[in-house]
């Protein structure tokens, strides 16, 4: 094989690759679940493809994120009351393939209204984010 042929075989390999990893984190968010956008401009892409809304007080809540693999990911949830100390909320690693979950119980006393979620995720010196709203009903 020829120089020129070589390259060409390279450069397709590579943009089949591209695309494979592309659509492979491309997860579509359930029904149930409101998704977040990520900071494009960060360096670092974060996207929520889970956030259980609405939900009672003392209901589960889980948000589930997809960024780059072995990325330290943090969750913030402001609640009425003030910034959610839920132990469950803790930083957490990444998966090798990027996704990253949470879940907690709210309190029974948690007010309805809409409370703001970001995930916040680094690696290598990168950053990005991921913000959206859990919506907390008393009847459902």
């Amino acid at each position: 094989m020829n120089t020129r042929g070589f390259v060409a075989v390279i450069g397709a390999l590579f943009v089949t690759l591209s695309l494979a990893a592309s659509a492979a984190l491309a997860v579509p968010a359930s029904p149930a679940s409101k998704s977040m956008s990520g900071d494009a401009m960060s360096g670092l892409g974060v996207k929520t493809v889970k956030i259980t809304s609405p939900v009672a007080p003392g209901g589960t809540v889980q948000v589930d994120a997809q960024t780059m693999g072995n990325a330290e990911c943090a969750i913030t949830v402001e609640l009425k009351s003030g910034a959610s100390e839920a132990k469950a909320l803790a930083p957490k690693k990444a998966s090798g393939r990027g996704t990253v979950s949470w879940s907690w119980k709210l309190a029974a006393t948690a007010a309805d209204g809409k409370s703001p979620v970001t995930v916040s995720c680094k690696l290598g010196g990168k950053e990005g984010k991921a913000e959206g709203q859990l919506e907390i009903k008393k009847k459902m």
